[in-house]
Protein backbone atom coordinates (compact mmCIF):
# COMPACT_ATOMS: atom_id res chain seq x y z
CA UNK A 1 0.00 0.00 0.00
CA UNK A 2 1.28 3.58 -0.91
CA UNK A 3 2.07 5.80 2.04
CA UNK A 4 -0.48 8.97 1.77
CA UNK A 5 1.49 12.02 1.60
CA UNK A 6 1.38 15.01 4.59
CA UNK A 7 -1.61 17.05 2.68
CA UNK A 8 -3.46 13.74 2.25
CA UNK A 9 -2.93 12.61 5.72
CA UNK A 10 -3.92 15.90 7.46
CA UNK A 11 -4.92 18.95 5.72
CA UNK A 12 -8.16 18.03 4.99
CA UNK A 13 -8.68 16.89 8.51
CA UNK A 14 -7.26 19.49 10.73
CA UNK A 15 -9.69 22.52 12.38
CA UNK A 16 -7.60 24.57 14.74
CA UNK A 17 -10.86 26.25 15.90
CA UNK A 18 -11.11 23.51 18.26
CA UNK A 19 -8.01 23.53 19.60
CA UNK A 20 -7.01 24.35 22.95
CA UNK A 21 -5.51 28.26 22.91
CA UNK A 22 -2.15 27.27 24.22
CA UNK A 23 -2.05 25.09 20.93
CA UNK A 24 0.88 26.13 18.49
CA UNK A 25 1.53 22.56 16.96
CA UNK A 26 -0.58 18.98 15.49
CA UNK A 27 1.16 15.76 15.19
CA UNK A 28 -0.11 12.39 14.45
CA UNK A 29 2.12 9.51 15.94
CA UNK A 30 3.20 6.47 14.27
CA UNK A 31 2.56 3.69 16.35
CA UNK A 32 -1.13 3.95 16.81
CA UNK A 33 -2.27 6.86 14.48
CA UNK A 34 -3.73 9.36 17.65
CA UNK A 35 -3.50 13.06 16.72
CA UNK A 36 -2.19 15.44 19.45
CA UNK A 37 -2.30 18.60 19.95
CA UNK A 38 0.95 20.89 21.41
CA UNK A 39 2.41 23.85 23.20
CA UNK A 40 6.04 23.30 22.32
CA UNK A 41 6.96 22.20 19.08
CA UNK A 42 7.48 18.20 19.41
CA UNK A 43 10.24 16.12 18.37
CA UNK A 44 10.18 12.56 17.07
CA UNK A 45 11.02 9.81 19.28
CA UNK A 46 11.76 7.12 17.00
CA UNK A 47 12.19 4.11 18.97
CA UNK A 48 8.97 4.32 20.23
CA UNK A 49 7.61 6.43 17.11
CA UNK A 50 5.90 8.97 18.47
CA UNK A 51 5.91 12.84 19.04
CA UNK A 52 7.38 13.97 22.13
CA UNK A 53 7.56 17.33 23.90
CA UNK A 54 8.51 19.51 26.99
CA UNK A 55 5.11 21.95 26.64
CA UNK A 56 1.83 21.12 27.44
CA UNK A 57 0.37 18.47 25.46
CA UNK A 58 -3.07 16.80 24.53
CA UNK A 59 -4.71 13.93 22.55
CA UNK A 60 -7.29 15.14 20.39
CA UNK A 61 -9.72 12.50 19.83
CA UNK A 62 -9.29 11.86 16.07
CA UNK A 63 -7.23 8.70 15.17
CA UNK A 64 -5.71 8.16 11.67
CA UNK A 65 -4.76 4.71 9.45
CA UNK A 66 -1.53 4.04 10.05
CA UNK A 67 0.02 4.23 6.51
CA UNK A 68 1.52 7.65 5.76
CA UNK A 69 4.90 8.63 7.19
CA UNK A 70 4.30 9.82 10.74
CA UNK A 71 7.67 12.16 10.79
CA UNK A 72 5.98 14.45 8.10
CA UNK A 73 2.88 14.74 9.81
CA UNK A 74 4.14 17.76 12.15
CA UNK A 75 2.22 21.32 11.54
CA UNK A 76 2.85 24.22 12.97
CA UNK A 77 -0.79 26.36 13.52
CA UNK A 78 -1.48 28.87 10.53
CA UNK A 79 -0.35 32.20 11.30
CA UNK A 80 -3.55 34.17 11.57
CA UNK A 81 -1.92 37.51 12.58
CA UNK A 82 -3.72 37.92 16.00
CA UNK A 83 0.08 38.29 17.63
CA UNK A 84 0.38 41.54 15.44
CA UNK A 85 -3.01 42.83 16.77
CA UNK A 86 -1.67 42.73 20.41
CA UNK A 87 1.40 44.47 19.58
CA UNK A 88 -0.20 47.23 17.94
CA UNK A 89 -2.85 47.25 20.65
CA UNK A 90 0.54 47.16 23.80
CA UNK A 91 1.33 50.95 22.25
CA UNK A 92 4.61 49.08 20.26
Amino acid sequence: MEKMTKEQAIQPKIDWSKAPKWANYYAINGYDGRAYWFEAQPYPDKKYREWDSNGKMFEFHQKYPIQYDWEQTLIQRPDNGLHLLSLQNSGF
